[in-house]
């Protein structure tokens, strides 16, 4: 039933059937698994996923379940199209170094992704395009050897164990003609196919190292079906359909809310340094809270009550939360839940959401700044405010539950980082979420660490012009490039990264 502005009326029985449609994609894919493994038990069954940044319920889809159907999980991460929820909102006829539309984030964002969604498992980012004739497809992009070595880092450095490339041989004609190829259309190998080369045989040297780090991530960012559902029938949002979005309604409006948002807390806390990885709400239910010192849930409008349990023990154990305005509004059927100091959410938070506002014609001002996006007034139950607005409000407040703690904002700082821009909003979300500053820094673009127990990888990122970079950290002797063993040199106590143009670097650091 249609109501205004393309509002959904029966809002648990259109949940329901988007759930029973995910449902049985993932039976199909169960079904299959059992059916190969009866005939052939060492065959291992690889299993593909791609649009990790489209509402998953919109699709019929939970990726979170499907990449575990399989002994391999890999997916698609295609230049010309999977980007438009971060591409810049405003057209740009005549890109150049300094407003090209932004690779690097995405990429490694569903690089995470697709590691992160098969913790356990083996797990390969792939597609990357860059054909002879770059045409097809909804983006064109250059390719060249620097933007080739910032993806296999950026795949390598998201945890994945390998890489893949589709495809070797540009395709003879149709629409994708010419695309593809790591063979130029005379068939001659392009320089970026021996730039991936020499990645290829540094993984076959280093991968029984970096296959084993050390450690899980400080941080844990939750993902929502079922607020990806509930948005689905919530009313158009005009503003949500931006020039990136209106020509691909399968990126943009309402329904892609918590998609963005988990966007934007994963460019925050990959420009601050701060190790994360996705997590889902079925390996939330089975225990893998405790792994994280820190639970992120980014615009988690949709939340079941019992999982409030889930949570509740997590931080009664010595976890952290932090929540956002959109926090348990409803349950997963679209009704309101209860608030009042009285109210399970106050018991949990120590606040309650007295209303929520948008932005778009005022509200309070954070630092002399207008804040874009949402924002609440919140009511008080036993949280203490930690930060004010600049008119008095609280905007961030904390709650002591048992050895843990519950952060609320009253502020969309998820959302708000799923562009570039906010640098600001960046900081202060990293901030909240981690328990202490990392022990390192870097001033390239940004930089990936994996810890092994023979040694420290690192991953150094360039979108700009050729320069230096600087890393700062205690343990840095017998640094060298991971590729081709050229030690590196020290300049006083931090080690100096010579970035090309446009390029990466895989730095190995040997522990003594």
């Amino acid at each position: 039933i249609n109501g205004t502005q393309h509002a959904r009326l029966c809002y648990g029985a259109r949940r329901d059937l988007r759930r029973w449609v995910a449902d049985a994609g993932l039976e199909r894919a169960r079904f299959l698994m059992q059916a190969v493994g009866e005939r052939a038990r060492q065959q291992h069954v690889h299993i593909g996923s791609h649009q990790l940044f489209v509402n998953q319920a919109s699709l019929g889809w939970d990726i979170g379940e499907w990449a575990r159907s399989g002994h391999l999980h890999t997916t698609s991460i295609h230049l010309s199209w999977h980007f438009e929820p971060t591409t810049p909102a405003t057209a740009m006829p005549e890109p150049t170094a300094a407003t090209s539309d932004e690779l690097d984030i995405p990429v490694y964002l569903q690089s995470r992704m697709t590691r992160d969604y098969l913790k356990n498992g083996f797990t390969s980012a792939f597609e990357t395009t860059g054909g002879p004739v770059q045409f097809s497809g909804g983006y064109g992009n250059h390719m060249d050897c620097g933007l080739i070595s910032r993806l296999c880092c950026n795949y390598l450095a998201a945890g994945n164990q390998s890489m893949a490339f589709w495809t070797w041989n540009p395709r003879p004609g149709g629409w994708e003609q010419g695309e593809y190829g790591l063979a130029g259309l005379s068939g001659a190998p392009m320089p970026w196919a021996y730039e991936i080369g020499r990645f290829g045989r540094a993984l076959a040297r280093w991968r029984d190292e970096i296959w084993h780090e050390d450690g899980v991530a400080a941080v844990g960012v939750v993902e929502s079906w079922d607020s990806d559902a509930l948005l689905l029938n919530e009313p158009t949002r005009h503003g949500l359909d931006d020039l990136a979005t209106a020509a691909v309604p399968l990126h943009g409006g309402t329904k892609g809310l918590h998609r963005r948002a988990l966007i934007g807390a994963g460019r925050a806390l990959t420009k601050a340094g701060v190790d994360f990885e996705y997590c889902t709400w079925p390996e939330l239910r089975a225990g893998i809270a405790g792994c994280y010192d820190t639970l992120l849930l980014p615009w988690h409008r949709a939340l079941d009550p019992a999982d409030l349990a889930v949570l509740e023990s997590y931080v009664l154990a010595g976890g952290r939360v932090l929540l956002d305005p959109q926090f348990a509004f409803c349950d997963p059927a679209g009704r309101l839940l209860p608030r009042g100091p009285d109210s399970a959410l106050a018991r949990f938070a120590g606040c309650w959401t007295e209303a929520v506002h948008d932005g778009r014609t005022g509200g309070p001002t954070w630092g002399g700044r207008h804040l874009p996006g949402h924002h609440a007034d919140l009511g008080l139950g036993e949280a203490v405010v930690s930060a004010r607005f600049d008119d008095g409000r609280p905007a961030i407040v904390s709650h002591r539950l048992g050895l843990g703690t519950v952060t609320t904002l009253a502020m969309d700082l998820s959302l708000l980082c799923h562009r570039p821009g906010h640098a600001w909003a960046e900081r202060l979300l990293a901030d909240c979420c981690r328990p202490a500053a990392p022990d390192w820094s870097c001033d390239a673009d940004y930089a990936i660490r994996r810890v092994t127990p023979t040694a420290d990888h690192w991953f150094l990122f360039n979108s700009g012009g050729a320069r230096t970079v600087l890393l700062h950290t205690d343990h840095l002797a017998g640094a060298a490039d991971a590729i081709d063993d050229t030690p590196l040199p020290m300049v006083g106590a931090a080690l100096a990264v010579a970035l090309e143009r446009g390029s990466a670097r895989w730095i190995r650091v040997p522990r003594h």
